[in-house]
């Protein structure tokens, strides 16, 4: 019973008030297309003709009963309600940038995934879960805006396939 209060308090809570929202999990739904992109879109903002809410969702998969050492499975988590287009900027280059930041996020859950799994921790070690959530995160968000500041938010060409081949080439290493 104590995993199961552990998971509930500490791998859902995070995403209680986006739960309520649709979701597109990657392991689901990797490819996107203009039509995951619901929200109304920020006019007031001039620099930016899309965005993408993207995340890591991590549960508990299993528990060993012998042993009590957790196995997690992690994930990216498309938000399309909070996700949006402006007209015009619906092009399949702009599309092209906004799925590399759903693809960084997947890569960003299955290193956290393959990290905190090799970690072996156990039912108590919530304030270690925990930190490697939260320190992923951190390399997360800015990782994405490293992507964005470089390849100039997609308008830089060769910048976008120098990170289209990273990502995907790093990707492919955890299928």
């Amino acid at each position: 019973m104590k995993p199961f209060l552990f998971f509930s308090s500490f791998l859902i809570f995070p995403f209680a008030q986006l739960a309520a929202q649709k979701q597109l999990l990657y392991k689901n739904h990797p490819r996107l297309s203009w039509n995951d992109f619901k929200a109304s879109p920020d006019i007031s903002n001039t620099k930016v003709g899309a965005i993408i809410s993207s995340t890591i969702q991590m549960e508990m998969k299993s528990v060993n009963s012998k042993t009590g050492i957790i196995t997690f499975t992690a994930c990216a988590v498309m938000y399309p309600y909070q996700s949006w287009v402006k007209i015009g900027y619906n092009t399949e280059q702009t599309l092209n940038h906004e799925q590399l930041h759903f693809d960084i996020s997947q890569l960003m859950a299955k290193k956290l995934e393959a990290s905190i799994n090799k970690q072996k921790l156990k039912v108590g070690e919530e304030g270690r879960i925990q930190k490697m959530f939260d320190d992923y995160n951190v390399v997360l968000v800015g990782l994405q805006k490293k992507y964005n500041r470089e390849t100039e938010g997609g308008v830089n060409t060769t910048k976008q396939a120098e990170w289209d081949e990273k990502i995907r080439s790093e990707l492919l290493k955890f299928q």
